[in-house]
């Protein structure tokens, strides 16, 4: 590694451009005071555009304004900038990218959100649920699969959307398997793991 962690904290973004002989730390807005962020998801959908989701673990003392679990890069990772949801989202375990602006977050007790204008603005689409998202996969930007768990661990979930996020049916696939891993070749074709 050629420098160490900017932020001094848990998280770190690093690049490689030699197939990972290299690594180069990248720069992005450290943790507030008082918090401990952990990334854990990053998506590219083309060599510029990508995006981090982040787990933040705070206390009472932390502005809210100042912290987003969402870091969005335009320039392939040169910058990244924070995306302010608008309101406390704590843990965000997956963040994809449909396109250069659509993009797609999932976390903690059923938080889902999307944006259409490169994150300049989220739609929540929360709904109550006992089952935390873990892993998205888009097919488009009106289908989108993901996997995730009950806040147990006891039971595996699969869930969709068909309409952009409009509604996101979910079904219970497993006893005693936390869901944590998905891949589709198609509408109809995929593949979810877990432990």
């Amino acid at each position: 590694m050629q420098q160490d962690n900017p932020s001094g904290a848990n998280d770190a973004v690093y690049k490689t451009t030699d197939g990972g002989v290299s690594w180069t730390s990248q720069v992005y807005p450290p943790d507030p005071a008082f918090t401990g962020r952990y990334f854990c998801a990053v998506h590219f959908v083309n060599a510029e555009h990508g995006i981090i989701t982040c787990n933040n673990y705070y206390n009472g003392n932390v502005d809210p304004a100042l912290y987003s679990t969402v870091l969005w890069t335009d320039d392939g990772g040169a910058n990244w900038t924070y995306k302010d949801f608008g309101n406390n989202h704590i843990s965000d375990y997956d963040g994809r990218l449909v396109n250069d602006s659509v993009a797609y977050v999932i976390g903690q007790y059923g938080v889902r959100k999307k944006t259409t204008d490169g994150g300049a603005t989220w739609t929540d689409l929360y709904s109550v649920s006992p089952y935390s998202g873990m892993k998205l996969f888009p097919i488009s930007e009106d289908t989108v699969y993901y996997v995730g768990l009950d806040n147990l661990s006891l039971y595996g979930a699969f869930g969709m959307t068909l309409n952009g996020g409009g509604t996101w049916p979910t079904s219970v696939v497993s006893l005693n398997t936390a869901m944590r891993a998905i891949h589709f070749n198609d509408h109809l074709n995929g593949w979810i793991g877990g432990h």
